[in-house]
């Protein structure tokens, strides 16, 4: 089993839809694509709709990576900056 994980790209996704509106299963677009059967089963799983499609699948990746990302808790110039700023400086922090 593989440590590293790579999610697929545009155009992987583009091959899944048109393969599964053929009617073929995961496997074999898993064989074809160089990727785990799971891999594809995943992908194919987390769309809402009956039919798989690429461009919301895609989109659907890209909202929950920016989901994802930690926020900057000391936003340069905001409140939290200027205290700690002026903390250092009167206080030796």
């Amino acid at each position: 089993m593989s440590d590293h994980y790579n999610h697929l790209s545009a155009e992987e996704r583009a091959v899944v839809e048109i393969e599964m509106q053929d009617g073929n299963s995961t496997r074999p677009i898993a064989k074809r694509l160089g990727r785990s059967p799971s891999t594809l089963s995943r992908e194919v799983a987390r769309q809402v709709a009956a039919a798989y499609s690429a461009t919301d699948a895609g989109r659907a990746y890209r909202t929950g990576r920016l989901c994802s990302v930690r926020r900057c808790r000391l936003i340069e110039r905001g409140e939290l900056s200027e205290f700690v700023r002026n903390h250092l400086a009167l206080y030796r922090w």
